[in-house]
């Protein structure tokens, strides 16, 4: 896999991981908060229990009385002991939330920075599908580098336009290979005078998974530009470039 796409995954599996924990901590929240306000509201059908028995019966003994105003006391000491435990759980829920904010806020940006230099590696899918996780719009066509050496191995190829392969193995142009013609050979050397790529490579096979090794893609025809490698697929897989 390409570095700037590895890079660029790593940045998104992050950003993907802080997302899920702020929401699982939201969700702490909500459910601690809907906790005490259904244990606050059967506090208070209790506590409201007591008072219309005050009301219904204003010549009560002394021993229910005390009885109901002990009651009381106790919900009253439950009531505050739930809001306090609500209090300390929430703030660590907030704190928490906080933190996951900031990760998310951290990783969207380092992904963001990244996300240029891996599309020029990425299929206008994959590219898509990373946007949309990160909020940006569709692309309707794949991002390409902007090809500035591709002119300058066109110029290069084109001083021996005219002269066979075998000619050129002769005079060291490319390199020497067991057949006489070569079209691998031939690009490879272009590319690599040029300053394109570093290796070389005898068969179009071999050249094909070589520069997709390196972060090369496949586009369009419309899409091509001076210097891109064009290789054809015949009855036997690539056959030609």
């Amino acid at each position: 896999m390409n570095k700037a796409v590895h890079k660029l995954n790593a940045d998104l599996s992050r950003y993907s991981k802080a997302q899920k924990a702020e929401k699982s901590a939201e969700g702490a929240l909500t459910k601690a908060k809907t906790s005490e306000q259904n244990a606050l509201k059967s506090i208070a059908t209790q506590r409201q229990a007591i008072a219309d028995q005050f009301q219904s019966n204003p010549t009560m003994d002394a021993a229910t009385m005390q009885k109901l105003l002990a009651r009381e006391f106790a919900l009253g000491e439950k009531q505050v002991q739930v809001q306090d435990a609500f209090a300390k759980t929430s703030a660590s829920d907030k704190a928490t939330i906080a933190k996951d904010k900031k990760a998310i806020a951290s990783d969207k940006k380092t992904a963001l920075k990244d996300l240029k230099p891996a599309e020029y590696h990425l299929s206008l899918k994959e590219t898509n599908k990373d946007r949309k996780e990160l909020g940006l719009k569709a692309l309707k066509a794949p991002l390409r580098q902007t090809n500035t050496g591709g002119q300058k191995v066109v110029d290069l190829a084109k001083k021996y336009l005219g002269k066979f392969e075998s000619q050129l193995q002769r005079e060291g142009v490319t390199q020497p290979c067991p057949t006489n013609e070569s079209c691998a050979n031939f690009v490879t050397s272009m590319l690599q005078k040029a300053g394109a790529i570093n290796f070389h490579t005898l068969a179009v096979s071999t050249l094909n998974s070589d520069l997709r090794a390196r972060g090369w893609h496949a586009v369009s025809l419309k899409d091509a530009k001076p210097g891109d490698v064009w290789i054809c697929n015949g009855a036997h897989g690539e056959s030609h470039t």
